[in-house]
């Protein structure tokens, strides 16, 4: 998550400021984030509209009714439901946008390439902001040529979740299990791995493609990008023998089909998580699943471990939603 110190913003304040401060997609062109949005002066008659921010969800649900009590004039369209990229253009390109969007960080360059959103430095000056609170990654990745697009919320990065039962069944310590030798990692795979009469019982390590491509080409030594982020490298040949590694794993493993149809069932978030069942040998995953596990199965016997590259160093793929 966004990095604060005590006490300076809440995730409520923040948002109730920016929302009530800053135009939407639909202001002006050229507007600095400090336009003619939608729910820009907050007074009656005033609308704002979102999309990616859904309800029932607990922490959304105060954040609105924080907005709600703080602008009570403001009427606010929340649409249900995950961002949705094609409806999201579709809307710019109408030229009836949504004030507000909530996505993925990693979308927010090419969005603010395209001019399908706008900057906020007029909307971050004028509330004060802290952007210095923000993790370095979650900044760059809410900026674009220098300018602020978005406001950076919860910081995710990768880990290797080991199922200690299914690493000792292979006849493995937990903790020596290590990402940079990938001659081993695929060998240890097979050995976690338990097919019964066609049918996967226990996947032994999932990669989770295409997901963490960028992760996977890293730690072989490789970007699927550019520095300036505008260049796809995904015919480096580095990226390529990774996702061609990454991609084997799966397929001796029993395959994409049986893969796909095997995690649908998951409750990541659950009591009956595919590790508290014995369902998973390893997989790469964003931080935020151990701490679900810690409430809902505090007893699950797993290790948490760095992933590192082919040199042995610890290497990581950080994200989060803006």
């Amino acid at each position: 998550m966004p990095k604060y110190h005590s006490g300076r913003i809440s995730a409520v304040a923040l948002l109730v400021a920016a929302l009530s401060a800053c135009g939407g997609v639909g202001a002006k062109s050229g507007d600095s984030g400090g336009g003619s949005g939608a729910a820009g002066g907050g007074g009656a008659g005033s609308s704002l509209t979102t999309m990616g921010f859904g309800l029932p969800d607990e922490i959304a649900a105060v954040r609105v009714d924080a907005f709600k009590k703080a602008y009570p004039d403001v009427k606010v369209a929340i649409n249900e439901g995950q961002f949705d990229e094609q409806a999201f253009l579709s809307a710019v390109a109408s030229g009836n946008p949504p004030d507000v969007v909530y996505l993925g960080r990693e979308r927010i360059g090419s969005y603010a390439a395209r001019g399908a959103i706008q900057p906020l430095d007029d909307c971050v000056s004028r509330e004060k902001i802290a952007t210095d609170d923000f993790y370095p990654a979650a900044q760059q990745q809410s900026k674009y040529d220098g300018k602020w697009y978005a406001i950076p919320e919860f910081y995710n990065s990768i880990v290797l979740l080991v199922n200690n039962k299914a690493a000792k069944d292979a006849g493995v310590d937990p903790a020596s299990i290590d990402t940079s030798d990938w001659d081993a990692l695929a060998k240890l795979a097979e050995k976690m791995n338990r097919v019964r009469d066609g049918r996967i019982e226990r996947f032994g390590f999932y990669p989770k493609l295409p997901e963490f491509l960028p992760l996977w080409a890293k730690a072989n030594g490789a970007d699927i990008l550019s520095a300036d982020g505008r260049t796809a490298k995904l015919d480096d040949p580095k990226v390529v023998e990774a996702l061609d590694y990454a991609g084997r794993l799966v397929e001796s493993q029993g395959g994409w089909k049986k893969l796909k149809a095997f995690t649908e069932t998951f409750d990541y978030f659950g009591e009956e998580n595919p590790f508290a069942t014995d369902k998973l040998g390893a997989m790469l995953t964003e931080q935020f699943v151990v701490s679900a596990m810690a409430g809902t199965t505090p007893d699950a016997d797993i290790t948490v471990l760095p992933v590192k590259d082919r040199q042995g160093n610890p290497v990581n793929n950080v994200g989060g939603n803006a």
